[in-house]
């Protein structure tokens, strides 16, 4: 299967077309949870950036929703899903659908928001100490979910995870290039030890063979957890510098 293919096939993935016939599964909760907005329903986020590119992978639980966003929705062509996800961050002349502030581009250009989306900044602070600058956002890093629907506050993201983990994680990651994979708070870190049984539990590791690449890992809390999370804690110095070095390819 091609990156393209697997794009598409998250967002056009089956078993949400089958909780929206009103089926009842496992993912009918984190589905029904856009009922309100029939006609705009966000559909899966795959990942964001380039993936088959980027030396570093942040994983988290799963997407945020914003329904201001300009977002790709179920009439969107597989080609225009494919451009969104894979240049969400690129510079484009009618300008980026995510901007060098880390804002998405509103549906209504007058409701700007003023501050950038606060997962978006933390990810790029993170790999701004992990990467040698300049660090360019969706070609130095990329961004991917265990669960890729959508939602507020995560209702059905612990009732969806094991059907969404089991269908897409293995393919995603077997499409990233990834030297270094950051695992964003405890269901990001939960569903790779499941996933991948032979991870170490421990907030730094590796290089782990996972879906054929060597890879380091790493387990930070997710920047909406009430810990402390800056400067890459709770990594050591030395642990940070090894894992500087690996992704220079040293």
């Amino acid at each position: 299967m091609t990156a393209a293919d697997l794009l598409s096939a998250i967002t056009r993935c089956p078993v949400v077309d089958r909780c929206r016939e009103g089926e009842r599964l496992a993912c009918s909760t984190i589905v029904a949870s856009q009922t309100h907005h029939v006609a705009a329903f966000q559909v899966p986020e795959p990942w964001s950036g380039h993936l088959k590119a980027a030396p570093l992978l942040f994983v988290s639980s799963n997407p945020s929703i914003d329904h201001a966003e300009v977002y790709p929705t179920a009439s969107w062509t597989n080609a225009a899903r494919v451009d969104f996800f894979y240049g969400r961050f690129d510079p484009r002349p009618e300008g980026a659908w995510i901007d060098d502030r880390m804002r998405a581009r509103p549906v209504d250009p007058a409701g700007q928001p003023s501050r950038g989306t606060a997962f978006w900044l933390a990810t790029r602070a993170r790999a701004l100490e992990l990467l040698d600058p300049p660090v360019v956002p969706g070609v130095d890093y990329a961004l991917t979910e265990v669960v890729h629907c959508k939602s507020q506050e995560q209702p059905g993201v612990a009732e969806a995870a094991a059907v969404c983990i089991s269908r897409w994680l293995p393919p995603v990651m077997r499409l990233a290039a990834a030297r270094v994979v950051v695992l964003m708070g405890r269901q990001a870190q939960q569903a790779f030890l499941n996933t991948y049984p032979g991870l170490a539990a421990t907030t730094w590791s590796g290089p782990h063979d996972l879906e054929g690449r060597l890879r380091m890992i790493l387990r930070l809390p997710h920047p909406n957890a009430c810990v402390r999370r800056a400067n890459c804690a709770p990594l050591t110095l030395d642990e940070l510098e090894a894992t500087r070095a690996y992704l220079r390819g040293a």
